[in-house]
């Protein structure tokens, strides 16, 4: 799938928390863009998660997340986010190194990501009337 990395928005102190903010990605296929793509790291796990939005569970009561945007067919959706994170991880690391300097980029958050793992996290309904 055919995406666009706009930009990036740092919204927590980098050295407390890891790295975390939100990315702004074009579809131009689609003709739309993603914004709130909340993405965390921790050392040297990637997270990305889809815009979503809480609430109760009618039956269960418990806190559930609702994802915003899903595509009817799953592989669009898998192949939306490993192309996400495909484009996603250089560009927050060249936008770091940009307008942070070095320091974001410490030993905690090695600049190699060859070898480091990358963990996609889907939101995801539990509601059994949820479309998949």
């Amino acid at each position: 799938m055919e995406i666009e990395i706009l930009d990036f928005y740092p919204v927590n102190k980098i050295e407390e928390t890891g790295i975390v903010g939100n990315l702004r990605v074009k579809l131009p296929d689609v003709g739309i863009q993603l914004l709130g793509i909340l993405v965390t790291r921790r050392k040297s796990t990637w997270h990305f998660i889809l815009p979503s939005k809480r609430g109760t569970h009618h039956e269960t009561k418990k806190t559930v997340q609702y994802p915003l945007i899903v595509f009817d067919d799953k592989d669009k959706q898998t192949d939306l986010v490993t192309s996400i994170k495909a484009a996603g991880i250089p560009f927050i690391e060249a936008y770091l190194k940009d307008r942070i300097g070095s320091k974001a980029l410490s030993p905690a958050l090695p600049e190699k990501q060859a070898s480091n793992p990358v963990k996609t996290v889907q939101a995801r309904s539990v509601s059994k009337f949820a479309k998949r």
